[in-house]
C-alpha cells in the first residue's frame, strides 16, 4: 500500500511537470534563440556605427572583435567582403541587408544576423555577424537541462513527501491488521489505537467494537456452559440417586414421583438458562400477576403440609414488566423454593410500585417474604454458586433482564425483584 500511494503521487507530480514542462521548454528554446538574435543585432549595430560609410576608400576598415567563435565582415553593395570575416560573397542573409532590411536566421545552430549600413537615407553596404556554431543548441541545452534537474528534484521531493504521507497512512490500517489477526488467534482484549486520522480512526472503532461484541457474546457463551453443568448435574445426580435407591428397595413409586418432580425443575432450570443466552435485546413482556397466580397454585400445597400459609399481596392495576417469561417465571420459583426449604412461617408475595403503592411508576417491585433469617451472603450477578437452589443463576437472570434481585432485610427475610416497566429505562 505505501509503494502504491508512493507511486501515484510521483506519476500525478510526473505529469503535473509535463503539462507545464512542455509548454515552458517551448517558450525557454523560443527565448534563448531571440536573446541570441538580440545579442548579434545589438552587436551588428554597435559595429556598423564604427564603419565609415565610404567603406574606407582604400583605408583598412576598424571592425570591433566579432563573438567568441562566430564572424563579423562587411559587405559593400556589389557584394564583396571588403572588412572582417565571412564569406567572400555576400551570402543570402548579407544580401537581404544590402537590399535595407535586417535578416536574422538560424543554421545547424548557428545565428546569422546582417544589417544594412546606412548613408543619408541610402544602403552603402552591409554588416553581417554570425554566432558561434551550436551555440544556440548549446544554451538550449543548458536551459532544457536546468528544467529536467528542477524537474527530477520536484519528483524526489514529490516521491519523499508521499512515502512519509504513505507511511503515516499505512501505519494506522497495517496496525488494525494486526489487531484483527490477534482477534482471530482468541486474543479478543486487543484494541486498535486511534490515530487522528477520520477514516482509520472509524475502522479502528469498527474492529473494537466488534471484539468487545465478539467478547461478550463468548462470555455469555461461557456462562451459559458454566450455568448449565451446575444446574444440571445436581438434580441429575439426585434423580439418579433416588431411582438406585429405589431399585435397591423395591419400591419404585415414590421415587418415580420424586424424580417427575426434579425433571420439572430441570425443565424450568434449562428454560432459565435459555433465557440467560439470548441477548438482551430479545426482552419480552410479562405479566407479574398472572405468573404470581399461577406459581402460587403450585406451592400452596407444600407449604400448606408445612403449615406455612401462602398469602398474595397483588393491588388492581396492570403489572406489566419488561422481563422474559422464562426468566421472570424461574427467578420467583427460585424465591418461592428458597422461603419453602429455608425460611420460616408465612410467606407472603407482594406486588408494588418501587417508589410507592400505586401501579404508574416506571419500576415494579416483586417482593417475597418469609418469617425466617437470611444468614448466608448474597451473590452478586458474577457468582456462580451461592446459597439456596439456583439463587446466583437468579440474581444473573434478573440482572440480564435489565432488572435487579436485591436482598431488602435479612430479618425477617425479604428478596426483592425489580423489573421496568415496557418502554422505560433499565434498573441499575
Amino acid at each position: 500500500m505505501r509503494r502504491r500511494i508512493a507511486r501515484v503521487s510521483v506519476a500525478v507530480t510526473a505529469l503535473a511537470i509535463l503539462l507545464f514542462g512542455v509548454p515552458l521548454a517551448i517558450a525557454a528554446v523560443l527565448l534563448v534563440r531571440s536573446t541570441l538574435v538580440n545579442e548579434l543585432e545589438r552587436t551588428a549595430l554597435a559595429a556598423s556605427g564604427q564603419v565609415n560609410p565610404s567603406l574606407g576608400e582604400g583605408d583598412a576598415l576598424e571592425l570591433p572583435a566579432p563573438p567568441p567563435g562566430g564572424e563579423l565582415g562587411v559587405y559593400d553593395p556589389a557584394g564583396d567582403r571588403v572588412a572582417g570575416t565571412g564569406p567572400s560573397r555576400a551570402d543570402d542573409v548579407a544580401t537581404a541587408a544590402l537590399g535595407g532590411a535586417t535578416r536574422d536566421v538560424e543554421r545547424g545552430g548557428q545565428v546569422l544576423v546582417a544589417v544594412p549600413i546606412r548613408d543619408a537615407e541610402q544602403v552603402v553596404g552591409a554588416l553581417r555577424v554570425t554566432s558561434a556554431p551550436r551555440v544556440s543548441w548549446l544554451r538550449i541545452a543548458q536551459v532544457l537541462g536546468a528544467m529536467i534537474a528542477g524537474a527530477a528534484l520536484a519528483i524526489a521531493v514529490a516521491w519523499a513527501v508521499a512515502s512519509r504521507a504513505s507511511r503515516r497512512l499505512a501505519a494506522p490500517l497495517e496496525e488494525i491488521a494486526r489487531v484483527s489477526a490477534r482477534h482471530a488467534d482468541g486474543d479478543l482484549a486487543a484494541r486498535a489505537p486511534t490515530s487522528g486520522i477520520p477514516e482509520t480512526d472509524e475502522v479502528a472503532e469498527a474492529v473494537n467494537s466488534a471484539a468487545v461484541t465478539v467478547s461478550e457474546v463468548l462470555a455469555r457463551e461461557r456462562s451459559f456452559s458454566a450455568e448449565a453443568s451446575h444446574q444440571l448435574r445436581t438434580p441429575l445426580t439426585r434423580v439418579r440417586w433416588g431411582l438406585e435407591a429405589a431399585l435397591a428397595e423395591g419400591d419404585l413409586r415414590p421415587a418415580v414421583e420424586e424424580a417427575v418432580r426434579e425433571v420439572a425443575a430441570l425443565d424450568e432450570g434449562v428454560t432459565a438458562l435459555l433465557e440467560l443466552a439470548r441477548p438482551t435485546s430479545a426482552r419480552e413482556h410479562t405479566d407479574l400477576s398472572a405468573l404470581i397466580e399461577d406459581l402460587a397454585h403450585s406451592h400452596r400445597g407444600p407449604l400448606a403440609a408445612a403449615n406455612r400459609p401462602l398469602s398474595l399481596d397483588v393491588p388492581a392495576g396492570r403489572w406489566v414488566a419488561a422481563i422474559a417469561p422464562g426468566a421472570a417465571r424461574h427467578v420467583v420459583q427460585v424465591l418461592l423454593e428458597n422461603a419453602d426449604r429455608h425460611g420460616a412461617g408465612q410467606v407472603t408475595v407482594r406486588l408494588r410500585d418501587a417508589a410507592g403503592t400505586d401501579a404508574t411508576s416506571s419500576t415494579i417491585a416483586l417482593d417475597v417474604l418469609d418469617e425466617g433469617t437470611f444468614a448466608a451472603p448474597w451473590p452478586d450477578a458474577a457468582a456462580s454458586t451461592g446459597p439456596g437452589i439456583g439463587l446466583p443463576l437468579a440474581v444473573r437472570l434478573a440482572d440480564d433482564a435489565g432488572g435487579r434481585l436485591v436482598l431488602a432485610s435479612r430479618d425477617p427475610t425479604t428478596v426483592t425483584l425489580l423489573v421496568p416497566r415496557p418502554g422505560d429505562v433499565q434498573v441499575r
